[in-house]
């Protein structure tokens, strides 16, 4: 047995309809109440006989029977979950310090043969850090850094004291 509220079920209800019930127990089904005669379920002098009923009742089985043929409204949908603060800067910083990483790497590489080599080689890096630097400079305008697969990201599931 459960009787429903306009936040879902109410919780711990006992399941034996004889247990008697508290005075928050016939207010919240006084509510569905109200609730379904907002919605027209119910006629104003249905309403009162009920009501009247719900604040008399002695049992669980009592206030049962005055919601059994009525609907239970929908679930209530989740709320969106939210993130932390910071968590968007955190998660650019992790981006970008693999982009800068990876540069500084490749510049490293071509500075050093230039030197040994004893003339300005070609400038190769520019094809790691450029076309990889103009999707991150897209992704971070646009906000679209998420994979697009629908699985969480790579720092997502990182405990909050390690971003």
């Amino acid at each position: 047995m459960a009787l429903w509220s306009a936040g879902g079920t109410i919780e711990n209800v006992p399941t034996d309809p004889r247990y008697r019930c508290a005075d928050v127990d016939r207010d919240q089904t006084v509510e569905q109440l109200r609730e379904h005669f907002v919605v027209g379920r119910l006629t104003p002098e249905e309403f009162d006989e009920r009501t009247d009923a719900a604040y008399a009742a002695k049992t669980f089985g009592d206030l049962t029977a005055l919601v059994e043929d009525l609907p239970a409204p929908p679930e209530p949908e989740p709320p969106a979950p939210i993130e932390p603060r910071g968590a968007e800067a955190r998660r650019q910083l992790a981006v970008w310090s693999g982009w800068m990483s990876t540069s500084m790497v490749c510049l490293t590489i071509w500075g050093l043969m230039s030197l040994v080599i004893g003339h300005v080689m070609p400038f190769w890096p520019v094809f790691v850090i450029g076309p990889w630097g103009a999707v991150l400079v897209a992704r971070t305008i646009t906000g679209t850094h998420r994979p697009t697969n629908g699985r969480p990201g790579r720092y997502d599931d990182w405990p909050d004291n390690w971003r």
